[in-house]
């Protein structure tokens, strides 16, 4: 789900992988990216941000990378239509919420 008006993005998934344990863990969760102040987008292959993430966006696939420094999460995912796209989002709220067992 993806809310351009209120800078809301909500990604669910079957299971995550778990770096700590280092394990696939086989639970329903929910990503929640809100609340950002800028949000730039680009195709991997490109070098260029574009000031807006609209025409970036897609059903994820996977997500194959996520950073943030606290004040800049990037994240780098595949679509469903098969591109490569990467994410900047400044300043925003991250949730993982995962699912009782």
């Amino acid at each position: 789900m993806y809310d351009s008006d209120n800078n809301k993005l909500e990604i669910s998934f079957a299971g995550y992988y778990a770096k700590d344990i280092d394990a696939f863990v086989e639970r329903n969760c929910t990503l929640s990216i809100c609340d950002w102040t800028s949000a730039k987008g680009k195709l991997s292959k490109e070098s260029r941000w574009s000031s807006s993430i609209n025409r970036f966006m897609g059903v994820v696939d996977m997500i194959l990378s996520m950073n943030g420094d606290g004040s800049c999460l990037t994240m780098t995912v595949m679509t469903s239509d098969d591109r490569y796209v990467d994410w900047c989002f400044e300043n925003a709220k991250v949730e993982l919420v995962v699912a009782e067992a």
